[in-house]
């Protein structure tokens, strides 16, 4: 993943990378596909999947990169 601003389910943003805030292990996530709130991973009944970041590796290739390890948050209603 690009190192930028990350946003939560209402657009607000929550980790700032101008003011050197990142993903921090422990926190938990949704990968969206696009820009509009799309997630990326779904589970077959069409709700969104989570994830708590367990792992952070950064690497520059032109951009700052930001490679994560994530392991699965069950959602229990």
């Amino acid at each position: 993943m690009i190192c930028g601003d990350y946003y939560d389910s209402n657009g607000e943003i929550i980790k700032n990378w101008s003011n050197g805030e990142i993903l921090e292990i422990g926190d938990i996530i949704r990968v969206d596909k696009d820009n509009n709130g799309n997630s990326l991973w779904k589970y077959s009944n069409g709700s969104e999947m989570y994830w708590r970041v367990i792992g952070r590796n950064f690497r520059y290739a032109g951009v700052p990169l930001i490679d994560l390890q994530l392991q699965e948050v069950k959602r229990v209603d």
